[in-house]
């Protein structure tokens, strides 16, 4: 908790990705991919259209 009151929780989740995997060809086609505006490429949401 900071001095102002905001408490944070995180979860860690300890397991390996695998970088550079491809999509299905319809992923795209089907969902929405929302980007962040500080850091996009790491940060993004995809959900159902």
């Amino acid at each position: 908790t900071t001095r102002t009151g905001l408490k944070a929780t995180v979860n860690v989740i300890r397991r390996t990705y695998d970088i550079g995997r491809k999509v299905a060809q319809n992923f795209k086609a089907n969902m929405t991919i929302l980007c962040d505006d500080l850091i996009p490429k790491w940060n993004y949401r995809v959900v159902p259209q």
